[in-house]
């Protein structure tokens, strides 16, 4: 599940940057429904706890976001010290579908 719905919001955030295509995420979210994974959150997400946790990520570094994004479906790249107002906005997207 989780990684599902991280899929999801990873491709959510490359979309809403500019990086990833509509159709792509669409099709990136059927592509999980079609694998039976889930795509809906069965809970909100607190902004200000999911921050904490993005900044103390693996991936993260000194306390930059750093995410794994999408250009499109099979090909991804790390995007460094991401805007944490982005992230806010993306939360509060993902918190509504």
């Amino acid at each position: 599940m989780d990684v599902a719905l991280g899929m999801k919001f990873s491709g959510l955030i490359a979309m809403n940057m500019g990086f990833l295509g509509r159709q792509d995420y669409t099709d990136q979210i059927e592509l999980l429904k079609s694998a039976e994974l889930p795509v809906k959150l069965p809970f909100k997400i607190d902004g200000d706890f999911a921050l904490k946790l993005l900044s103390r990520d693996k991936i993260s570094h000194s306390g930059e976001i750093n995410l794994v994004l999408l250009k499109n479906i099979g090909n991804f790249f790390v995007q460094k010290n991401i805007d944490s107002k982005i992230i806010r906005n993306t939360i509060s997207s993902f918190n509504r579908n």
